[in-house]
Formats: structure tokens, C-alpha cells, sequence
């Protein structure tokens, strides 16, 4: 299964869940929500356990209500890829063109118009995945990244 057909079997699910158990289910517990920062919960769940194996963990930022990011297994991977949610309606290529020339190994996998955007960063370690994040959350949504709600889902697809 190629990652576009992964992803879109997981938000086929995601859509499908009704939206208390996303946070509350039974196959979701909440992430500790004293880590200090985007480094340090990209390395818990980089080098966590193999329960991490088949998790995706979402990130909600405060300020906006659709300030949040969904981030697909990262451990054992290469290119390490993450949704994002972009109501903008300028192509993301345009809209974070600085991003893309900062950071080259970044490409687009997907977008919809005024939905999820999936960005790939191939060959990337934990603290400049926390840096892409970063700068993304300031260009998509001017603000400085601050953690208000983690929570991870159990991947039930193959």
C-alpha cells in the first residue's frame, strides 16, 4: 500500500470515528501532557516502545480551533511524513514556498482545497521535524508553537 493509499484509508477511519472517541476511546489514551516541547514528544514516539510502531499522534496548538497536526509512525521510517489542516486557497507550495527553500528535503504529498495537507521530509531527524513543524504553525497560523492537547489513535489499518 503506497503512503497516499495508507493515508487516505486513515482518514477514511478517522472520519468514520465518532469525534469523542478521538480523543477518549477506547483505543486512545491521552499523551502526557508534560513534555515541554515538539522535540520531545516527536523523540518519545521516535524512540519509544514498539507500541509507537502503529500509532499516529495528533497535535492541537492553542489559538484556532483547527490549529493541529496529524502525525503518521515515525519510528524505522526514512521520510517521515504529517498532515496538517490548511484552509488556505493559494496552493501550499505558494503559501510556503520559504518553507520549501529552508527546508528542501520537504515536499507536498497531498492537499485539498480548505482541508489536510500532507507533508513529507525525507531524511529527517526528530529536532528538524520539530523545526518544520514549527515554522509551518507560524506561517499556516502565526503563532509560536505551544502544546495545549496531545493524544495518539492505535492504527487499525494494514
Amino acid at each position: 500500500m503506497t503512503k497516499k493509499e495508507r493515508r487516505a484509508a486513515l482518514l477514511a477511519e478517522l472520519a468514520a470515528m465518532p469525534k469523542s472517541d478521538l480523543k477518549r476511546g477506547t483505543d486512545s489514551r491521552p499523551l502526557n501532557f508534560k513534555f515541554e516541547s515538539i522535540t520531545e514528544i516527536l523523540t518519545h514516539i521516535k524512540h519509544g516502545g514498539p507500541e509507537w510502531e502503529n500509532r499516529h499522534v495528533t497535535l492541537q496548538f492553542s489559538g484556532q480551533s483547527n490549529a493541529r497536526v496529524l502525525i503518521y509512525p515515525i519510528q524505522g521510517v526514512d521520510a517521515p511524513y504529517f498532515d496538517f489542516v490548511y484552509t488556505g486557497k493559494e496552493p501550499p507550495r505558494t503559501v510556503f514556498s520559504a518553507l520549501l527553500q529552508k527546508y528542501p528535503q520537504c515536499d507536498f504529498i497531498d492537499w485539498s482545497l480548505g482541508g489536510l495537507t500532507c507533508m513529507e521530509a525525507p531524511n529527517t531527524d526528530v529536532e528538524t521535524l520539530a523545526k518544520i513543524i514549527q515554522d509551518l504553525a507560524r506561517t499556516c497560523w502565526g503563532q509560536e508553537i505551544k502544546v495545549v492537547d496531545a493524544w495518539y489513535e492505535q492504527l487499525r489499518c494494514s
